[in-house]
């Protein structure tokens, strides 16, 4: 909650190192903290109050001010755990000139006042002024205390139109108050992580140091008199993210810095300070209340958009049925439940959530991007059964590689030399195995059998069920391979986000189907129930995919895969059904996809960050952003084959597959 506090207060709050949000009580500024790290930011020429008693004597016009002020600073550091904000203009006090300069007479060339100001006037805005700085002098000594040294980014803009004598950087650091041997690496490792953290639209990023302004102004010349253990950097920012005339602004860019910018700095202060920093992980009653509300919002709206739920087929027996009686001569028909929301209002609802009220850039990003996500799920919903829906499931999936096919053939021709082995467990057996697990696992997931979906078994993370193919049959491998990969990955992601401060990743991210199948056929292979078989499956389903968008006649697929396979005539249906689906449903080639990307990430990286929730290897960096900033706390609950792989030493062949997967 944004408290009101008088100078004193806040400096009593800082003395004590609480955390906290504040606008001082003249309105001068604002404060917050929300942990107490070896870095601050500030936007000093952010604001652009200018009270009624000044407007009476100011001779500029209230876009001849906006033109020197520094729109959105405030914005690219806003979320930081600490940060300090000016709200009123540099023309009613510039906090960047020394107390007894910070009123100008004139700026620029130009006359700032047409009448002189009254002495109540000036003593008011030095007042002002002051006060910042014995806030920011309580603050710097608070954090030297904690962490031995501190670094302040201060953060500015700057028009570039009338340099015309030199190129203007992007990012220009100021180093004239600087003990450049002292702090060389911190200021190097920065200007560093702004050229790699940056990704700005259409723009090549650039730094340089004192190319077009030298770091001489006043909040830096105090901190290197006052503190010799702070650092403070004083960056501009091209006004790339606006026209500097008109003051029009273009969001998307203004979003890219403000991400890339608290990147680079999270990325700098690592290691910065002796005292090591763990990001403090936020329960909901830490967050702000703006963004849980958003949150909620989003996901009850959301929740109703169960895509495997409305493109499984209603009549797929009887369709099934027909298709052997014709003797494969026969195109199934296959009809589908009705859609229970209205497509328009759903995604008014939608896109009218406020976005705002999230601070991160990082966490911001990833809603829009799972905002933008749920849209196109909407599209892909209100065309089931029609021609569009392949179409738009080519949109959200996207469609075989040259490489997944080439993967899918060499799989197909392992010879599959596994004993044949009696099919004995079904019913109630599976159930108890499942159920045995489930306990072991200490989760509240229910089991319960279906003759409802196509697949063998399916998570509803809504209702918390494994749902298993009531025909289905499994030997013991097979169970097992089923048991790891539906409660081993996604009944545990499902459990992992629930216990998350925001229900983001029990949305899903982006793409979360081609990780979470990835990790759940790789837990098959790290418990040691891999097997050739069901490699086949899946180079299958890939083929499938291929030969339904070259083809699109479900009977020619189906004849196609059991001339390439000895897969059995019922199981060659339900693979095709599962493809063809809704009018045509590209997802199923992810899995073997998937199972590449996340061997490949399994031994480079640390992917345990995947198991939070429904999450997307391809966000995997912003999961780390997001949890640096607290958002996101580590999983309650890793698969045990990730934890104690057991994979069967003796059988070769699958190991020799697995590392051939490219």
């Amino acid at each position: 909650m944004m408290l009101t506090l008088t100078t004193n207060e806040i400096i009593d709050k800082v003395n004590t190192n609480e955390c906290f949000e504040a606008t001082v009580d003249h309105g001068g500024f604002s404060i917050s903290i929300r942990e107490y790290t070896p870095f601050i930011a500030t936007a000093i020429h952010a604001g652009s109050n200018f009270e009624s008693a000044l407007k009476s004597h100011c001779q500029l016009t209230e876009t001849e001010r906006y033109f020197e002020e520094d729109p959105f600073t405030d914005h690219f550091i806003t979320g930081l755990p600490i940060t300090l904000i000016a709200h009123d203009s540099r023309y009613a006090y510039d906090l960047n000139r020394a107390l007894d300069s910070c009123i100008y007479d004139t700026a620029w060339g130009k006359a700032v006042w047409h009448t002189p100001l009254t002495n109540k006037l000036r003593n008011s805005l030095i007042a002002k002024h002051a006060s910042y700085y014995e806030v920011l002098s309580a603050l710097v000594t608070a954090i030297e205390t904690t962490h031995q040294k501190c670094c302040i980014i201060d953060v500015h803009s700057y028009n570039y139109q009338r340099i015309t004598d030199k190129v203007t950087p992007v990012f220009n650091i100021g180093t004239h108050f600087i003990n450049k041997r002292k702090w060389h690496n911190t200021l190097r490792k920065f200007s560093l992580a702004l050229l790699t953290e940056m990704d700005i639209p259409n723009i090549e990023t650039t730094v340089e140091h004192d190319l077009v302004f030298y770091g001489r102004a006043y909040q830096a010349e105090f901190i290197h008199t006052q503190f010799k253990n702070t650092l403070l950097i004083p960056l501009e920012v091209k006004k790339i993210y606006m026209d500097e005339l008109s003051g029009e602004n273009y969001p998307l860019v203004i979003e890219a810095i403000a991400q890339g910018l608290q990147s680079a700095i999270y990325k700098t202060m690592e290691g910065f300070s002796k005292t090591p920093r763990q990001a403090r992980q936020k329960n909901k009653g830490m967050l702000d209340k703006g963004l849980l509300s958003f949150d909620k919002r989003l996901f009850q709206l959301s929740r109703k958009i169960d895509v495997l739920n409305y493109v499984n087929p209603i009549n797929f027996h009887t369709e099934k049925k027909k298709f052997f009686q014709k003797r494969g001569d026969y195109e199934p028909k296959f009809h589908y439940r009705q859609l229970k929301i209205n497509p328009f209002e759903f995604r008014e609802k939608l896109y009218h959530l406020p976005l705002h009220d999230v601070e991160s850039p990082a966490l911001r990003q990833l809603y829009c991007e799972v905002i933008d996500s749920i849209a196109l799920d909407v599209d892909l919903l209100t065309s089931v059964g029609k021609d569009e829906f392949f179409y738009n499931s080519l949109r959200i999936y996207g469609e075989p590689s040259n490489r997944d096919i080439a993967n899918a053939n060499f799989l197909l021709h392992a010879p599959d030399i596994t004993k044949p082995c009696k099919t004995n467990y079904e019913g109630d057996e599976i159930i108890n195995a499942f159920e045995e697990v489930i306990q072991s696992y200490q989760i509240d997931f229910k089991i319960k059998l279906s003759d409802q979906i196509i697949a063998k078994a399916m998570v509803d993370n809504g209702k918390k069920e494994v749902v298993i193919n009531k025909n289905a049959k499994f030997n013991h491998k097979e169970l097992q391979a089923l048991i790891h990969h539906e409660v081993g990955v996604h009944a545990l992601t499902t459990i992992n986000a629930e216990a998350q401060p925001l229900s983001l990743l029990r949305l899903g991210l982006p793409n979360n189907t081609h990780t979470q199948e990835g990790l759940a056929i790789f837990s098959e292979y790290l418990s040691g129930n891999l097997t050739i078989k069901r490699l086949h499956e899946l180079a299958l389903r890939v083929i499938a995919v291929e030969h339904m968008i070259k083809h699109m006649q479900f009977s020619k697929t189906y004849h196609y895969l059991r001339s390439i396979s000895g897969l059995e005539s019922h199981a060659c249906f339900r693979l095709v059904a599962r493809v063809y689906r809704g009018g045509g449903f590209s997802k199923d080639f992810l899995y073997l996809s998937g199972l590449r990307e996340i061997i490949d990430a399994h031994q480079r990286m640390d992917i345990n960050l995947l198991f939070t929730g429904k999450t997307s290897l391809k966000y995997l960096d912003s999961l780390h952003k997001i949890a640096n900033e607290g958002y996101l706390i580590a999983p309650k609950l890793i698969p045990v084959s990730y934890q104690s792989p057991t994979v069967d030493a003796d059988d070769q062949i699958i190991r020799y597959l697995m590392q051939s997967i490219k």
